[in-house]
């Protein structure tokens, strides 16, 4: 996930209302997503890329902090 408000991504400017996040595997594949290009219209066309992300839409889960709170 980055949020650099000098890149941009699918023709969108980071920060502010999106993030940047690499999609390493598509849980639900045909799913649609928000913001498309000419080569990705599903989350299948996006495995092994980078994407843009709406931040209100984005969950980050930090697992190494979940384990200090578990301990």
């Amino acid at each position: 996930m980055f949020d650099d408000n000098d890149n941009v991504v699918m023709g969108k400017k980071l920060g502010g209302e999106y993030y940047e996040v690499a999609i390493l595997i598509a849980h639900a594949p045909t799913a649609s997503l928000f913001i498309k290009d000419a080569n990705r219209k599903n989350m299948n066309d996006d495995v092994g890329s980078h994407i843009i992300w709406f931040r209100e839409y984005f969950v980050y889960c930090n697992l190494s902090l979940s384990k200090e709170k578990a301990s």
